[in-house]
C-alpha cells in the first residue's frame, strides 16, 4: 500500500507531459475558433441590448432626478426649456406681430399648466390616504389637548356670567380695494395708530437660545396645560423642571395695576400734545397742507382736546383682542372670536394725580372699558391645536428664565435712571411706527418710569415658588382721538448663537490686540532710547509708533461693535407647523402673516418675530427664521426680495386701515354703553358681529328653564331671548375634521441655472448631461455596489487587479459590462 502511494506521488514521465500539453493546445485552438465565429453575433446583440438598457436607464434617471427635487412633483412640463426661457425673457414687454401671438398662446398654456401643477401637488400631499397626515396626534398629545381645553372651559364658567341677551348688531367691513390709477384712495382714509409711551414693564423676558436644525422634540413630556394659577406654590413645585410653565394672568378688569396705569395713560396726553403742537409749528405752510391731505383727522389744539377729554372713556385692551378685531377685515371676515368686555367707572385720582386731573379738566365720571383676551374657539382644526402644543414644546427646549449678567445690569441701570426722571415730574412720550434696536433700549428705560419693579410685584401678588413672574408690558397708544392702553405678553431675549460658539475666539482676539499694543509700546520705547541718527529715520520710527496705536484703536472699535451685535435682542416667538416631507416648506398663509404683523405692531420693543418650523409627524424642529415687519409685509404682498418695500408697506397699511376703522367703530359703540359685563362675538364669514349684555346675578337666577346656547351669528341670535354662555362652551375646543388643512409648499425651481416659470413643472427635453445627473447617478451606483470598483480598480480598468480579494461572479460581471466596447 505504501508502494502505491509513492508511485502516485511521483512525477509523470516526460512523454506523458508532452502528450497532455499537445491535447490542451488542440482543445484551446478549437475553442477560440468557435468563440471567434460566435463573437460577431454576440457583439451585435450586446450593443442592441445596451441601447435598450440605456433608454430604460435614462427614464429611470429622469424619474430619480424628479424624486431628488421633490416628492410631490412627478411629471415634466409640457413646455420645453426654450419656451420657458422665452416666456420669462419677454414677460411684461409690449410685443407686436408674431411675438405677441406667441406670447398669447404661451400664456394660455402656462395658465393651464399652473392649474394642473396645483392640482397634482395637492392630490399627492392631501389626496386620499395622504390627508390623514394633517390629523396626526399621538395619544399623549390628545390627552394634553383635552386637559388644556377643559381648563380653559372651566375658566369661562368661573370668570364670566351665565346668561346674556342680544344688545346690538354691528357691521364688520372688509379691506378696501386697491387704490385708483390716479393715486387717490378708493375709500375715505382711516385713523392712524400712534405709540405714545410705555408705562410699565413687568417681570423678565426669558432668554431664548435657538436650537440646531433637526433637533428632536421630547414627546414623552406634558407641555399642556401650560399656565399655573397665581399663588399656587404647590402647582409650581409639582411642575416638571424641564417643561415651560407660565403664571396665569388676571383679567384686565381685575388687574391690580390697571387703575394706576389708566391714570398715567391719561396724564401722558399732555406731554404728547405739546410735542405734537411744537412739531407742527416748525413745519412750513406747504408741508402742513400736504399733511392735512394725508392725515385722517386735522390736528387739534390742546384746548380742544382737553374739552374732548372730559367724560371720554379709557379703553384697555389685551394684545390678542386687538389682533383679532383688527385682523378680521384684513382676512375677509374669516376669523371667529368671542371677546368678553367689562365696563366700570374709572377710579377717582387721589393726591397729586387729583390736582393734575383738575388742571387738565378731566371729569371724574369717566369709565374704563376693559376688552379682555378672546375665549377659546368652539371648533379648532388639529393644525391649530398642534401649533399651541408645539409652541410650548419649543419653549421648553430653548427658553430659559436666566438673564445674561450684562443685560441685567443694563436693565437695573435703565430702571434707576427712569425712576430719577419720574421723580422730576417728566412724562414719558414717544412717537414711533416701527421698532428698532434703539427703540427697544428706549422702551426698556421707559418701563420703570412708574414706580419700581419691587412695588409692582408686591401689588400684583407674589409669584409661585420656583416660577418667575410673567413678563408683561403696558403701552399707551393713540387711535385718532381715542386713548388706548394695551397689555401684551410673549417677549423673549434672543441669545445670538455666535456669543456662545465664538466666545473663546473673541477673548483670544482681545488678548492678541493687547499683545500687539504691548509690542508697539516696546518698539516705541526702543526708538526713544536710541540717540543720534538721521531725521528721516526718526520720522519713520514715529510713524510706526502712530500706526501701531491707530491699529490698536481700530481693533478695539471692531471688538466693541462685535460685542454690541452679540447683545440679545427682543423677539416674539411664532410657530409654523409643517406636514409635508422634510425637504419641503409650506407657504406662509395670509392669516399667519397678518397675525404676526399685528403682534409686532403692538410690541414696540420687539425687533423681529422668530418663526419656528416644526415638523409635526416627525416631532422635529426643522429651523428658526427671524422675520422683521418689512419681511412680513413683503411676504403678504407677494413682492420679491429685490422689489422695493414701499409698495409692500402700503399694501399692508391699506389692509390694516379697515381693521382700525372697525376697532374705532366698536370703541365708539362700547364707550356709550353703561357699566356692566358684555360679550362681543363674530362668526366666520359673517358681515356683522353681535354685542351681548350679561344679566345681573339676580336676574339670571330668576330665568326659568334652561336658556339655549349663545350663538355667535346675527342670523341665529334673536332680540329679547336669553342665551346661556356656559352651555355654549361645554364642548368648546372640539376638533374640526371637515375644514381642509392643506397648505401648498413653497415653489422651488428644478435647477438654479435652468429657466423655469414659477409654479410649473420642470422643463421637458433636458438631457442627462444638461441636468448634471449622470455623473451623480454613477457615483450613487458606486456607493450601492462598491465591490467591483474597489477590487478591479477605478475608471473602468478591469484588466489590472490592484490587490487580491474575494469577489462574487455576479459583481465581477456587472462591473465588467461597463468596460466592454
Amino acid at each position: 500500500m505504501e508502494q502505491d502511494q509513492q508511485a502516485a506521488a511521483a512525477p509523470p514521465p516526460p512523454q506523458q507531459e508532452a502528450a497532455t500539453e499537445a491535447a490542451l493546445q488542440k482543445i484551446g485552438q478549437d475553442s477560440w475558433e468557435a468563440l471567434a465565429v460566435y463573437h460577431a453575433e454576440f457583439v451585435a446583440a450586446y450593443h442592441e441590448a445596451k441601447e435598450e438598457l440605456a433608454k430604460t436607464d435614462a427614464k429611470r434617471q429622469r424619474l430619480e432626478a424628479l424624486k431628488e427635487h421633490s416628492k410631490l412633483v412627478r411629471r415634466w412640463s409640457d413646455l420645453s426649456a426654450k419656451e420657458h426661457e422665452w416666456f420669462l425673457r419677454h414677460q411684461g414687454q409690449a410685443l407686436v406681430g408674431s411675438e405677441a401671438q406667441r406670447m398669447a398662446l404661451l400664456q394660455g398654456r402656462v395658465a393651464a399648466e399652473q392649474q394642473r401643477y396645483w392640482q397634482d401637488v395637492q392630490q399627492r400631499a392631501a389626496g386620499g390616504a395622504a390627508a390623514q397626515r394633517y390629523q396626526h396626534a399621538t395619544a399623549r398629545q390628545l390627552a394634553q389637548l383635552e386637559d388644556d381645553a377643559a381648563q380653559r372651559r372651566q375658566r369661562v364658567t368661573q370668570q364670566l356670567p351665565r346668561c346674556f341677551h342680544l344688545r346690538a348688531v354691528l357691521p364688520v367691513p372688509t379691506a378696501p380695494a386697491a387704490p385708483a390709477a390716479d393715486g387717490r384712495p378708493a375709500q375715505p382714509p382711516t385713523p392712524q395708530l400712534r405709540h405714545v409711551a410705555m408705562l410699565r414693564r413687568e417681570g423678565q423676558a426669558p432668554l431664548f437660545e435657538v436650537p440646531a436644525g433637526g433637533t428632536k422634540l421630547h414627546g414623552d413630556r406634558l407641555y399642556l396645560p401650560c399656565s399655573v394659577p397665581a399663588g399656587a406654590a404647590g402647582s409650581a413645585a409639582a411642575a416638571p423642571a424641564q417643561v415651560y410653565r407660565k403664571q396665569a394672568v388676571a383679567p384686565l378688569a381685575e388687574d391690580p395695576l390697571l387703575p394706576e396705569l389708566a391714570l398715567q395713560a391719561l396724564q401722558a396726553k399732555k406731554g404728547t400734545d405739546q410735542q405734537q403742537q411744537q412739531g407742527q409749528e416748525q413745519q412750513g405752510q406747504e408741508q402742513q397742507g400736504q399733511e392735512r391731505d394725508m392725515q385722517q383727522e386735522p390736528p387739534a389744539t390742546a384746548g380742544s382736546e382737553q374739552q374732548q377729554q372730559q367724560g371720554q372713556p379709557l379703553f384697555c385692551l389685551a394684545a390678542s383682542a386687538f389682533s383679532d378685531i383688527v385682523g378680521t377685515p384684513m382676512l375677509q371676515r374669516r376669523p371667529a372670536w368671542e371677546i368678553p368686555i367689562t365696563i366700570q367707572p374709572l377710579p377717582a385720582p387721589v393726591g397729586e394725580q387729583a390736582g393734575e386731573a383738575a388742571v387738565d379738566g378731566r371729569a371724574s365720571g369717566s369709565v374704563m372699558v376693559c376688552i379682555d383676551k378672546p375665549l377659546q374657539q368652539r371648533v379648532l382644526t388639529m393644525r391649530a391645536k398642534q401649533q399651541r402644543l408645539q409652541k410650548y414644546a419649543v419653549l421648553s427646549m430653548a427658553a430659559h428664565s436666566k438673564r445674561p449678567q450684562g443685560q441685567a445690569q443694563q436693565h437695573r441701570g435703565a430702571a434707576g435712571e427712569a425712576e430719577g426722571e419720574a421723580e422730576k415730574g417728566e412724562t414719558p412720550a414717544r412717537h414711533s411706527t416701527r421698532s428698532t434696536r434703539g427703540a427697544a433700549a428706549a422702551g426698556a428705560a421707559e418701563a420703570g418710569r412708574a414706580s419700581g419693579e419691587t412695588k409692582a410685584a408686591g401689588a400684583a401678588g407674589a409669584a409661585p415658588a420656583g416660577l418667575p413672574p410673567r413678563e408683561a408690558a403696558y403701552d399707551c397708544w393713540q387711535l385718532g382721538g381715542t386713548r388706548l392702553l394695551l397689555r401684551s405678553h410673549g417677549r423673549m431675549m434672543l441669545q445670538p448663537a455666535a456669543v456662545s460658539a465664538n466666545g473663546g475666539d473673541m477673548q483670544a482676539g482681545g488678548e492678541g490686540a493687547g499683545q500687539q499694543a504691548e509690542q508697539g509700546g516696546q518698539q516705541a520705547g526702543q526708538h526713544e532710547g536710541q540717540q543720534g541718527g538721521q531725521q528721516a529715520q526718526d520720522a519713520g520710527e514715529e510713524g510706526e509708533k502712530d500706526g501701531g496705536q491707530e491699529e490698536a484703536q481700530e481693533q478695539a472699535k471692531q471688538q466693541q461693535q462685535a460685542q454690541q451685535e452679540q447683545q440679545p435682542q427682543h423677539v416674539l416667538l411664532a410657530l409654523k407647523t409643517e406636514y409635508l416631507p422634510e425637504e419641503e416648506r409650506e407657504e406662509f398663509t395670509v392669516d399667519e402673516l397678518c397675525c404676526w404683523w399685528l403682534r409686532l405692531s403692538v410690541c414696540p420693543t420687539a425687533d423681529a418675530l422668530l418663526a419656528a418650523h416644526v415638523h409635526v409627524p416627525h416631532s422635529k424642529l426643522l429651523s428658526c427664521q427671524a422675520l422683521t415687519a418689512a419681511d412680513l409685509e413683503r411676504h403678504c404682498s407677494g413682492a420679491g426680495k429685490d422689489d422695493g418695500g414701499e409698495a409692500a408697506s402700503r399694501h399692508m397699511r391699506r389692509l390694516a386701515g379697515a381693521g382700525l376703522a372697525l376697532l374705532q367703530q366698536l370703541l365708539g359703540a362700547l364707550g356709550a354703553l353703561p357699566p356692566g359685563r358684555y360679550l362681543l362675538a363674530h362668526a366666520p364669514g359673517e358681515p356683522t358681529c353681535c354685542l351681548f349684555k350679561a344679566l345681573s346675578p339676580e336676574a339670571a337666577a330668576a330665568v326659568e328653564g334652561e336658556p339655549p346656547p349663545l350663538p355667535c351669528s346675527a342670523t341665529l341670535a334673536q332680540p329679547g331671548t336669553m342665551y346661556d354662555l356656559h352651555a355654549a362652551h361645554q364642548r368648546s375646543g372640539a376638533t374640526d375634521t371637515e375644514t381642509p388643512c392643506f397648505v401648498p409648499p413653497r415653489w422651488r425651481p428644478f435647477h438654479p441655472e435652468i429657466a423655469q416659470i414659477p409654479y410649473t413643472f420642470p422643463p421637458s427635453g433636458l438631457g442627462l448631461g444638461q441636468l448634471g445627473k449622470q455623473q451623480r447617478y454613477k457615483q450613487r451606483q458606486r456607493k450601492v455596489l462598491p465591490h467591483a470598483w474597489k477590487v478591479l480598480g477605478e475608471g473602468g480598468d478591469f484588466d489590472q487587479v490592484q490587490h487580491v480579494a474575494q469577489i462574487s461572479r455576479d459583481d465581477y460581471l456587472e462591473g465588467l459590462e461597463e468596460g466592454l466596447p
